[in-house]
């Protein structure tokens, strides 16, 4: 079944089978990262399936995705195999060790729904801080601090050891800045993405998915609603201010000492 979904939909579906967040944040990725024959280099911080590593590189990166499960590298290097795409690698390591194989070396490190999973979320802007490199740039996302919950498991409790599930709700604007500021990020830009009709969607998807077990007959029930959230949920937060699921942070590191 899945090969089918890749010969119909190629490596896009990696992006729309499962849970419809991840498709906001693709979406929200995709504004910002173009096209590129510059070979910049992109570090993807648990990099799940490996959808966005592959479609990243499908637009001329160069990536290495990084994740501490081994199951998820191994399924996403016979991905990027089937799709041929040789710009992008895949390791499984901690997040904290990771310096001892890279530094300084990333233009661009994308980091979709990670932080929240990390007790010391100091120590992970400090890991990123090494691995960019000057003017280099951080695509991150993260739940909103404000956020109205979807499921039940949105409300918590939260765990309080790192066993990878969410360490904390989310965050607010402010704590973004404070662990940026800390860690010599500059903030470029502060966004949102997965509005109302895209948490009301995915509810819907996990209640059927609740039945079904599977997410590919779930997601195929579900795939003609997609795309109408990415239509109508800027209009239903202009006029109800419905907030996001996600905020989205760019950050730039400095080029020159002061």
């Amino acid at each position: 079944m899945k090969k089918i979904l890749f010969k119909i939909f190629g490596p896009f579906a990696l992006l729309i089978f499962g849970d419809l967040l991840v498709l906001d944040r693709w979406l929200w990725l995709r504004k910002h990262l173009k096209k590129t024959k510059n070979n910049e280099k992109i570090l993807d911080l648990g990099c799940g399936n490996g959808g966005f590593s592959i479609n990243l590189g499908l637009l001329g990166y160069k990536v290495v995705g990084i994740s501490n499960q081994e199951e998820n590298v191994n399924n996403a290097i016979e991905t990027a195999k089937y799709f041929d795409v040789k710009n992008v690698s895949f390791i499984s390591a901690d997040v904290f060790k990771i310096t001892e194989i890279f530094s300084d070396e990333f233009d661009i490190i994308v980091c979709t729904e990670v932080v929240e999973h990390i007790l010391d979320d100091n120590k992970l802007f400090q890991v990123i801080f090494k691995l960019l490199k000057p003017g280099g740039q951080l695509y991150l996302t993260t739940p909103n601090y404000y956020y109205e919950f979807i499921s039940k498991e949105d409300l918590g409790p939260f765990s309080k050891v790192q066993d990878g599930g969410h360490v904390r709700k989310g965050y607010t604007r402010s704590m973004l800045k404070e662990l940026s500021k800390k860690n010599e990020l500059r903030i470029e830009k502060f966004d949102f993405c997965s509005g109302f009709l895209s948490q009301k969607i995915t509810k819907l998807f996990r209640f059927i998915l609740f039945g079904t077990r599977s997410k590919i007959i779930t997601s195929l029930i579900i795939l003609p609603f997609r795309f109408i959230s990415v239509i109508f949920d800027p209009l239903i937060y202009m006029i109800f201010r419905y907030p996001y699921f996600s905020i989205c942070l760019v950050c730039c590191k400095d080029r020159y000492k002061e």
